[in-house]
């Protein structure tokens, strides 16, 4: 009797031992899983900063252009009046000269 309760208090004793590595087990791969979590984060938060600062680059960027085009627009204005004028005096002086000839 004596021989089966040691077997008994030794069984209890591995069941408790197992279950004490089964915790430690657990634990560690939560800590791991917590900490890739983590690293994880820390990455995409570096990710978002880089969209951020792409889509600032962006702006600033698509701002130069429309100032640009503006410019251009501007030129272009310019110039057809230029030309504008041009065409006008060439019609005077072929009037002109169709009216000496």
């Amino acid at each position: 009797k004596a021989a089966v309760a040691r077997e008994v208090e030794e069984l209890r004793e591995q069941v408790v031992e197992a279950r004490a590595e089964a915790r430690k087990e657990r634990d560690t791969h939560e800590e791991e899983d917590v900490a890739h979590v983590l690293e994880m984060n820390h990455v995409l938060e570096e990710h978002r900063q880089e969209l951020r600062d792409a889509e600032a680059l962006f702006a600033l960027e698509r701002t130069e252009l429309q100032s640009a085009l503006v410019g251009v627009q501007a030129d272009k204005a310019a110039v057809l009046q230029v030309l504008e004028g041009t065409r006008i005096k060439l019609g005077a002086t072929e009037a002109r000269f169709a009216s000496t000839a």
